[in-house]
């Protein structure tokens, strides 16, 4: 959200000042694809990339993003009569809502299932998975000596999420 919102008004004032949109979708595109590239990257370098690392890829993907959600809505809305721009930006509004619920969803099941497997692989109780957000503060509260077994959740949970939770 930090480059997200800025991005998304730069879009806005670049398209009013050129009123040419084209251009800023093709950028979004390719500043998303590469974003989304680096993150398979840094997922393949496994769970110890470093903080600046993936924090400069959550960035590119934040401008991407960005420029899409305005960008796209103008796009939308110049090849609709003028009578029906509000239905249009309301119908997007609806489909992109709808596909964020979606996409929560299925991603949220996805990572469950992912850090079952991992925490499986690392010999650790799966049911962890099932209420991880949860389970991080008991996890971040145990004592010194269970360090190992921390750990060893926390790595289960680099591995599935491709970020390095040590840094």
């Amino acid at each position: 959200m930090l480059i997200t919102i800025p991005s998304s008004v730069v879009a806005g004032r670049v398209m009013n000042k050129t009123g040419k949109y084209r251009a800023l979708l093709i950028t979004a595109w390719i500043v998303s694809i590469l974003g989304n590239v680096l993150c398979v990257l840094w997922t393949a370098k496994g769970p110890r990339s470093s903080t600046p690392l993936w924090a400069a890829t959550q960035l590119i993907l934040g401008v991407g993003t960005g420029i899409h959600l305005i960008a796209g809505t103008i796009a939308l809305q110049s090849h609709v009569a003028a009578e029906d721009v509000g239905e249009a930006a309301a119908f997007n509004s609806f489909l992109r809502c709808t596909g964020m619920s979606f996409g929560v969803s299925i991603g949220g099941t996805m990572f469950e299932n992912r850090l079952a497997y991992w925490l499986g692989q690392a010999g650790l109780d799966k049911e962890i998975a099932t209420n991880i957000e949860a389970y991080l503060e008991t996890l971040n509260s145990l004592p010194t000596p269970q360090a190992a077994y921390v750990d060893a959740v926390r790595n289960a949970i680099a591995l599935v999420g491709g970020c390095d939770m040590h840094a």
